[in-house]
């Protein structure tokens, strides 16, 4: 008895000690890979924290981009806005310019019509006046214009006109 129960004893305790035997190793392969899932959490941590870093500093770059757009749009507008008000002070000026050389062209052409009716009537009558020859004593140097009886002097002005 008391040998059958210490032969079942002994069974009993090698099949704990096989039992604990392989717990043991069951423990181990599940602490290793514990440990190899928490290297590959570390890891991922890793990876996970520098894509945050990454996305943050794209995220700042893109607010800094989406501000200097903003900026350039605003200063194409406001370029645009001075090219057109430079434009239109242009046209306002050119337009002024046109108005007043059409109105002094007006004025000038009554005047200038005067002043030719009576400069017209100087000449001829100059014309008339003006009968000296080639040879005359006011006539020093023989011109082109002494063959058609005109001296350089007479050629150049007659009584304040100018031909």
């Amino acid at each position: 008895m008391h040998q059958d129960e210490l032969g079942r004893i002994s069974e009993d305790l090698e099949d704990e000690l096989g039992a604990r035997t392989s717990m043991d190793k069951k423990l181990a392969e599940l602490r290793a890979e514990m440990e190899r899932l928490q290297v590959e959490n570390a890891a991922e941590w890793g990876r996970r924290e520098r894509l945050e870093t990454d996305k943050l500093a794209l995220e700042r770059d893109n607010k800094k981009l989406r501000a200097q757009a903003e900026d350039l749009e605003e200063q194409l507008a406001k370029r645009r806005r001075q090219a057109a008000s430079a434009l239109d002070t242009d046209l306002k000026a050119i337009q002024s310019e046109l108005f007043e050389r059409n109105k002094r062209s007006e004025g000038d052409y009554g005047e200038e019509e005067s002043i030719q009716r009576g400069e017209n009537g100087k000449y001829r009558k100059n014309k008339e006046n003006v009968t000296a020859p080639a040879t005359s004593p006011s006539c020093t140097q023989p011109s082109p214009q002494s063959q058609l009886g005109f001296c350089s002097a007479s050629r150049s002005q007659v009584d304040g006109v100018v031909f």
